[in-house]
């Protein structure tokens, strides 16, 4: 009888922890792959759902099971915020997807989705790679739906072909060229808008190893550009044109290599030539030159520098942040007393214990949910992570997600070889988990009509907890934990007021 007490005191501790519930009808677990079968990691993406009775014509116009929720892909799974499930009484399912994100890129009531571009993609080309699949008339039996997603628009590579150094040349500018327009999600149709303008390159002009200048691209929708003058580019502080002897049409789907030869008197018409491809097989770098090669370091506003790990096709900090400035420039107020929290009005940080002078450069600094909710704590380049990145984290130690994004067995590698009160780990991928604790605060009372909090620091030897973005609802948050009875990532939800180290993670993946 001792002993069934036990077993039935664990289970229910279990679920307690990872928040589990049994669904009355099944989960949808939805993948995303593009035509090569690569997972697209990194990107968020916008999802619609039309739940029918039976196998019929596409319906985007009548209600949505679900209609325009965000998610973000983890080994190829898409990650959402709430759990999916399917409508007993409608088992036939059309799933449409766009990436990345926009919100009610579908309106209701139609099946036309908005396009385009930015004019401005020198910082990037993400937000300008639009994407679409979708799977109809999917009804569940034994496997979970799955979408192919492709390009909706071109992309231009440019290269050089010249001995001069790469700082010669500045970005391009492609002239009037049009902007977007309108995808029909159920005729997989794309009409161009009116809208035209200039489009500005990304990335920087790099010497390769064959001796070209490559790095630059641009991306915009499928279209003619007509014979003439169709670019820009300052050379040496003047400017120059880029001519095409004939139209090209780009389709989607399809990169094409623009490459153009500058001869020594710099012509004020530069010879172009053109080579067109599938995209297939490409992808694009996000990394926009601020990523560090393994082994080496990244220091934030303050100086502090941290040294960066590659785990699986990660780059992460191997210790917590410790930055007393948003990477704005902006201080973050100084918790030195637990009577001054919660801090709810503005970013905040304090230690354990509030214990500053023993504080070292393994324990980081405790930040307040103001402090990393806007995206502005980590370095440039840098982010704190995700759901997504999380997920990825424990995928590449061999972990799959139960119901409640918890991993099993994924942590001993990630974990420090000392601090802890059990299941110490072997830190082999020098991400280094030590078991620091973290500040919790809940409302114990009332005076009159304000909550009145009680405050205090657990857990140093049994948890290792970070801050993720992602759950950010009105009270609770998500964020991520090893722990000391089991070598398993946790997911837990917390009170918004708590506080909690931060491992950033590059914006980068290989």
């Amino acid at each position: 009888m001792y002993m069934k007490k036990t077993l039935l005191f664990a289970a229910v501790f279990m679920a307690v922890a990872c928040v589990k519930e049994s669904p009355t009808v099944p989960n949808i677990v939805l993948t995303v792959s593009d035509e090569n079968g690569n997972d697209l990691n990194g990107r968020d993406f916008s999802v619609y759902v039309v739940a029918k009775k039976s196998s019929s014509a596409e319906a985007l116009a009548s209600p949505r099971l679900y209609d325009g929720l965000a998610a973000e892909s983890g080994g190829g799974i898409l990650q959402f915020s709430q759990q999916l499930t399917y409508d007993n009484g409608k088992p036939y399912c059309d799933f449409y997807v766009f990436s990345p994100y926009v919100e009610n890129i579908l309106p209701s009531g139609g099946s036309l989705a908005n396009v385009q571009v930015e004019p401005d993609q020198s910082s990037g080309l993400e937000a300008s790679d639009v994407m679409f699949g979708k799977t109809t008339n999917f009804i569940r039996k034994d496997n979970d739906p799955g979408v192919e997603m492709e390009h909706l628009f071109s992309r231009l590579d440019f290269v050089v072909e010249t001995e001069n150094p790469a700082g010669a040349f500045d970005e391009i500018i492609l002239s009037d060229v049009v902007l977007g327009g309108t995808w029909d999600a159920e005729e997989c149709v794309f009409t161009l808008s009116s809208d035209r303008g200039d489009v500005s390159s990304a990335g920087t002009f790099e010497l390769s190893g064959d001796g070209l200048l490559k790095g630059v691209s641009a991306i915009i929708p499928p279209q003619v550009l007509a014979a003439g003058d169709f670019a820009r580019i300052m050379i040496g502080g003047e400017e120059h044109s880029l001519h095409l002897d004939e139209d090209l049409a780009l389709e989607a789907g399809q990169a094409a290599e623009i490459s153009f030869s500058i001869t020594a008197e710099l012509n004020p018409q530069v010879r172009v030539d053109v080579s067109v491809k599938d995209w297939e097989g490409d992808s694009l770098d996000f990394s926009s030159g601020k990523l560090l090669p393994p082994g080496s370091t990244v220091t934030d506003i303050d100086g502090n520098e941290y040294p960066v790990v590659k785990i699986g096709t990660q780059y992460w900090m191997a210790s917590n942040l410790r930055t007393t400035k948003l990477k704005d420039g902006s201080d973050i107020y100084k918790v030195e007393s637990l009577n001054e929290w919660p801090v709810t009005d503005k970013p905040a940080y304090t230690v354990y214990e509030c214990d500053f002078e023993n504080n070292t450069e393994r324990d980081g600094f405790l930040y307040n949910r103001m402090s990393v909710e806007y995206d502005k704590l980590c370095p440039e380049g840098w982010h704190v992570p995700t759901t997504t990145d999380w997920d990825m984290l424990a995928i590449s130690q061999g972990g799959v997600p139960d119901e409640a994004q918890c991993f099993a067995n994924v942590t001993e590698d990630l974990k420090s070889t000392d601090g802890w009160n059990g299941f110490p780990g072997t830190n082999a991928t020098g991400f280094d988990g030590y078991p620091g604790g973290y500040l919790f605060s809940y409302i114990s009372g009332m005076d009159g009509d304000t909550p009145v909090y009680y405050s205090g620091f657990a857990y140093v030897g049994d948890t290792a907890a970070w801050w993720s973005m992602s759950g950010f609802w009105v009270e609770t948050v998500f964020y991520r934990a090893f722990v000391s009875y089991s070598h398993d990532m946790q997911r837990f939800s917390s009170g918004s007021v708590n506080a909690f180290p931060v491992r950033c993670v590059a914006d980068y993946n290989e």
